[in-house]
């Protein structure tokens, strides 16, 4: 039986904390498979790892536009948190996980 790891916390920050972290929260939490503790908060800096999604709340478009907004920034988060997710366990250690969040903002 393989050693399983505690789940790692990941805390994603935004400026408001009014989508884009919520969703991201949501998404690694529901696909994760334990190994990852997913948090959201809103903060009046800028984050390490900035992927530089457009805030699908914001806007004045028409309904659909809205939720399609809010469908296209979920679709490219959930890309890339499932690469994130793909990670060996061996690769989830503190520095690695840093340059591996700035590696997946250019993917």
């Amino acid at each position: 039986m393989a050693d399983r790891h505690p789940p790692l916390n990941v805390l994603f920050l935004c400026t408001h904390n009014s989508a884009i972290t919520i969703l991201a929260e949501a998404l690694l939490n529901a696909t994760g498979g334990g190994r990852f503790r997913a948090f959201s908060t809103g903060i009046a800096t800028e984050g390490t790892a900035h992927w530089g999604y457009p805030d699908p709340s914001e806007g004045d478009g028409s309904e659909d536009d809205k939720r399609e907004a809010f469908r296209k920034t979920l679709h490219a988060i959930h890309r890339r948190l499932e690469l994130l997710c793909s990670l060996p366990d061996a690769k989830l250690q503190q520095a690695v996980l840093q340059t591996s969040a700035r590696q997946l903002a250019h993917a």
